[in-house]
């Protein structure tokens, strides 16, 4: 007694035809209606049985049944996504496990590939094989390479270092192992022209701002050792330095991070080319770094100088945030202005505690005097 099992087996037809059995009827035929499914853009399977007794389960002698061809379609806004990020200057990969000529035709309908750039098409199984055809497919196309960046390479690879991730009905195996999760592909058009930019703008914007609000402070610092013989003496109040980055110039910076746009949503999507800006590190690199660090040496020795009017610098490093917005919304005119605010309420404030506490002993007066204000405008006005 023994039972016949019947197996069905529905996998892609590089898998399954070597498992074919030698009578298998129709393979050259199902081969041709594959290469033509491929070619429609359509995703194939091929379908074999075979009658499997215990004692044979590990071999394979599959009857070819035939084929199958699925519509792939793609999301909606995947073209004009792909089309934007070219524009913007982002290299394009795609892995995929389909079929080369299905690889071929999804490129064109999707617009990574278009009729005006070299197509370069290797197939082959080791690196060794890929190393030899591309050196030969580059000695065909000549200067052609050496001469455009313009062309496509198709290629099949199996895993990634994944930064955003697509969660849809193949599964959640991307998505999970990504830094960034999406719903769907067309949102990674906003999510890199407009907040990638803008994060982009914001950072560098917050980190420059921060070594010159900093160095403009402590340069005053210098030149007033210098001015006192290197005695140890400094030429703020012990709190005002205290509280300069916690409180009289915390906001700005913050501001500077948190709430201004390089440019507007409308206008990130419409020209996608403004972010080539963020790839060429146009606005954090060393020419640019050492550009703030000259200006804040400009500003401390304005400062200091005319004559040791260094109480302005709280008013001058804030004002200097407001010219880096690009954006002025009501929460960067709360932060700047506020900082501004919170500067002068502590002058007038502070110097009331002496004599009851042993503080601010020498500044007693000044927010009454008509030269301590002129001291603040001045300065500015030269910054």
């Amino acid at each position: 007694m023994f039972v016949i099992v019947v197996v069905g087996s529905t996998v892609q037809d590089t898998v399954i035809f070597e498992r074919l059995a030698c009578t298998s009827l129709f393979t050259q035929s199902t081969m041709d209606h594959l290469e033509n499914f491929a070619k429609t853009g359509l995703r194939t399977l091929c379908i074999a049985w075979t009658e499997v007794d215990p004692a044979f389960y590990n071999k394979w002698n599959l009857q070819l049944l035939g084929a199958t061809a699925i519509e792939d379609r793609l999301q909606t806004g995947v073209p004009h996504t792909i089309a934007n990020l070219m524009r913007a200057g982002i290299s394009i990969w795609v892995l995929t496990g389909d079929k080369q000529e299905t690889a071929i035709n999804i490129g064109y309908s999707c617009q990574l590939l278009t009729q005006s750039i070299s197509l370069l098409t290797m197939n082959t199984k080791s690196l060794d094989q890929t190393r030899e055809q591309l050196v030969n497919l580059i000695e065909d196309f000549g200067d052609r390479i050496r001469m455009e960046n313009d062309f496509a390479l198709i290629v099949d690879g199996e895993a990634a270092h994944v930064g955003v991730g697509i969660s849809g009905m193949e599964g959640r195996q991307a998505a999970c192992a990504s830094d960034y999760a999406i719903a769907q592909f067309r949102f990674l058009n906003k999510l890199l022209l407009v907040h990638g930019a803008w994060n982009y703008n914001r950072l560098t914007k917050l980190i420059l701002y921060s070594f010159y609000k900093n160095v403009c402070l402590y340069l005053i610092q210098f030149w007033f050792a210098i001015l006192s013989g290197f005695s140890g003496q400094i030429v703020f109040e012990r709190w005002s330095i205290g509280l300069y980055n916690v409180i009289f110039t915390a906001a700005p910076p913050m501001a500077l991070g948190l709430f201004d746009r390089s440019c507007s949503v409308n206008n990130c999507l419409k020209y996608p080319e403004l972010y080539k800006d963020t790839q060429a590190s146009a606005s954090f690199n060393p020419k640019v770094f050492f550009c703030w660090i000259l200006n804040s040496i400009y500003h401390s020795s304005l400062l200091f100088w005319i004559p040791l009017l260094a109480f302005s610098v709280v008013v001058t490093v804030c004002l200097k945030a407001g010219l880096e917005h690009t954006a002025w919304t009501w929460l960067s005119h709360l932060a700047i202005w506020g900082s501004i605010g919170c500067w002068f309420l502590f002058l007038t404030i502070y110097p009331h505690v002496y004599p009851t506490l042993p503080l601010a002993s020498d500044m007693v007066g000044m927010v009454g005097s008509l030269h301590q204000y002129l001291r603040v405008v001045l300065p500015f006005y030269l910054s």
